[in-house]
Formats: structure tokens, C-alpha cells, sequence
């Protein structure tokens, strides 16, 4: 779901119904005045253990291939939604973040908050 002055997106990844009730409020939201950021992608994890799916040199190669293929919301830019469960007091992700971070660093990839995307 995105609300941002240059683009508006519902996910229709959701059902129907869901879309149509979550719309409602988004919509509110944004004509409050706030600004809506969805993703471009996600490192998906195992919701009962907090374990990722993709180890970081994975999760690199992933980012690479939405980035080239066009398929992000701004060009030159990846939102990469990453969730802070995936790492409470598991070494394993947490050493996974770490090479992703280290993968993307030295391909020159750079970081910045959401405050500057637009």
C-alpha cells in the first residue's frame, strides 16, 4: 500500500474484501495528510522461529534483480521491508543482516532513512 505525492498503490495481494476495508482507511489516512510507504520487497522469515528464508548473499541477489528489472516504485531506489522479530536473539539472521548489509556496501549501494525518499 503506498500514498505518497507521486504514487498511490493498493496491494492486491490481499483478498477482495480485505482490499476494498483496508482502502477505506488508507485512503483516510492519507487525505489526513500523512504519507503512506509500502515496499518494493521483503525478506520473508519464518513467523514461528523468526528465521529468514534467504541467507544475505541471497537476499543480495534478490534486491539486485528487482533493482534491475525496473520493478521498484522509484527508480534508483529499493525499499527493502525487514522485520526487527527476525532478529531478537537469533545469531543466525542476525549474522545474515550483517553479510547483506557488507554485500550491499562494497557493490556501492548506499543507505538513507524514508524522510528521504521522495
Amino acid at each position: 500500500m503506498w500514498r505518497v505525492p507521486s504514487y498511490c498503490c493498493n496491494d492486491h495481494t490481499l483478498q477482495l474484501y480485505v482490499q476494498k476495508r483496508e482502502k477505506v482507511c488508507y485512503d483516510l489516512v492519507a487525505d489526513a495528510g500523512y504519507l503512506i510507504f509500502g515496499w518494493d520487497l521483503e525478506w520473508e522469515f519464518n513467523q514461528q522461529t523468526g528465521r529468514v528464508f534467504w541467507n544475505g548473499i541471497q537476499m543480495f541477489k534478490r534486491i539486485e534483480a528487482v533493482y534491475r528489472s525496473g520493478h521498484t516504485v522509484k527508480a534508483g531506489k529499493v525499499v527493502l521491508l525487514v522485520h526487527d522479530f527476525m532478529f531478537r536473539g537469533l545469531m543466525s539472521s542476525t549474522r545474515e543482516l550483517q553479510k547483506l548489509i557488507t554485500f550491499l556496501k562494497a557493490d556501492g549501494w548506499q543507505f538513507d532513512t524514508i524522510d528521504n525518499y521522495l
